[in-house]
């Protein structure tokens, strides 16, 4: 049984589209990059097993629209109140990021449908994210759930794992590293699975390798993995 390690990198990347490594989903990717460009209200729906990239999306669409958006994680719905979302239509661009996550929570469904409804009044945009597609969202308000199957709904697809080794050799060749297939496998294997953290994991490594002058062989990656585990 392969061990995984949970890495705690700090992601020193700001999201942004020209940073997301996922030809997969080019088609959602457009859409966002294309939505308030239109003179209709626009609405989208992204959703997607953990890891496809779904935060880094819309974290990027509000660095895209910086001063005009708002971006509210409800990953963190614990420590907020509904009441966050009142006035939220005031921007232009509006981006709700796991709506997972108050589900069967009236009051936080309801604040949800409400705002939808003035955004749309307003002809604003409002962009939101979910690990299942709207039909299979545990809603407990229906108003709510047809509101989400509106608009445009995109499905993010992950990377096969050799499509992630491909993809952080690249990156190593890229920073004058020889990354072996593997070792990157290897990597893959043991480390969070997600694209973001795979390629945060060579940006450290590179610098780790060059701090102590040694090439990116598996004895590197495991003592790396070590260290980070130890921090």
């Amino acid at each position: 049984m392969q061990l995984q390690f949970p890495l705690k990198l700090a992601l020193n990347r700001k999201p942004a589209f020209d940073n997301y490594f996922n030809e997969r989903n080019r088609l959602a990717v457009d859409a966002m990059q294309g939505l308030t460009q239109g003179e209709a209200p626009g609405f989208l729906y992204l959703w997607g097993e953990t890891g496809t990239g779904k935060s880094h999306l819309l974290m990027a669409l509000c660095e895209l629209h910086a001063g005009e958006s708002f971006y509210l994680p409800l990953a963190e719905s614990e420590s907020l109140s509904p009441e966050i979302l009142k006035g939220l239509e005031q921007f232009r661009l509006v981006c709700i990021d796991d709506i997972d996550n108050i589900c069967g929570e009236q009051s936080w469904e309801e604040s949800l449908f409400h705002l939808y409804n003035r955004i749309r009044e307003k002809n604003g945009y409002l962009v939101v994210s979910a690990t299942s597609a709207p039909r299979g969202v545990n809603l407990g308000l229906e108003d709510l759930k047809s509101r989400l199957m509106w608009g445009a709904v995109y499905q993010l697809q992950s990377l096969e794992d050799e499509e992630k080794a491909a993809l952080l050799m690249q990156l190593a060749a890229e920073r004058g590293m020889q990354l072996h297939t593997d070792a990157a496998a290897y990597l893959i294997k043991r480390c969070a699975r997600d694209t973001g953290y795979l390629v945060e994991s060579i940006e450290q490594l590179d610098r780790y390798s060059l701090a102590r002058q040694r090439k990116l062989t598996i004895p590197l990656l495991s003592e790396w993995l070590q260290h980070n585990q130890a921090l």
